[in-house]
């Protein structure tokens, strides 16, 4: 009787232990379980910044995309307004050298009209003597009709001064025109340079023609 008590004590501590040991698991397995969940949230949580992060990075990568638009905008706009500058420079440069030009043949035209006038009062009824001389043969001895005629002038108005005829003064003229770029052609010197040898010789100065080898005295003034 007292074995079968104590058989049945030791089967009930057994199975108590049994239980014991299998609460033990469950408030294990429950603790795992619990750890797994807060893991899983924990997770979850992580994944939400990430997203959140993600949009973020994707809304800061759609702005710097929108400024560098902007930035190229803005470049082609400064390549437009610096081609437009160019291009305003060139015209008006264009403008000003048609400017100049017009001008220039201007002024020519206006001085060539002042030289015929000069031809005309000094010389007279022969003064188209003088321009027909100059239009044939002033381009040969290196001189516009222009510059022959600022030149006949003086040296007209010299020898008229000096009481002879006109149509010897035309003819005179002429002829010293011609001495003087034959001087200036064995002298090496200009046209211009020689006549005013020849104008400062009928003023009676010698300094200027000797250096074209030319001897001068009181008689030999026409």
């Amino acid at each position: 009787m007292s074995n079968e008590i104590e058989i049945r004590i030791s089967s009930v501590d057994n199975t108590g232990a049994g239980f014991s040991s299998a609460t033990a698991k469950q408030e294990k397995l429950v603790s795992g379980t619990a750890a797994l969940g807060k893991a899983a949230t924990e997770t979850s949580a992580r994944t939400k910044r990430l997203g959140s992060d993600l949009e973020s990075a994707g809304r800061a990568s759609d702005g710097a995309a929108r400024q560098a638009g902007k930035f190229g905008d803005s470049l082609k706009q400064v390549g437009t307004i610096a081609a437009g500058v160019l291009a305003a420079d060139a015209i008006k440069a264009g403008a000003d050298k048609v400017v100049d030009l017009f001008k220039s043949t201007v002024d020519a035209a206006s001085n060539l009209g002042e030289s015929v006038n000069a031809v005309s009062k000094i010389f007279g009824a022969n003064a188209a003597k003088i321009e027909e001389w100059a239009d044939k043969n002033a381009n040969s001895i290196g001189l516009s009709k222009r510059a022959f005629n600022e030149l006949a002038t003086p040296l007209g108005a010299i020898l008229k001064n000096s009481g002879i005829d006109m149509d010897t003064v035309s003819a005179k003229t002429i002829e010293l025109t011609e001495r003087a770029a034959d001087m200036a052609s064995v002298f090496n010197t200009s046209v211009p340079d020689a006549l005013s040898a020849v104008q400062a010789g009928l003023r009676g100065e010698a300094d200027p023609l000797e250096r074209y080898g030319v001897g001068l005295n009181a008689a030999g003034v026409v």
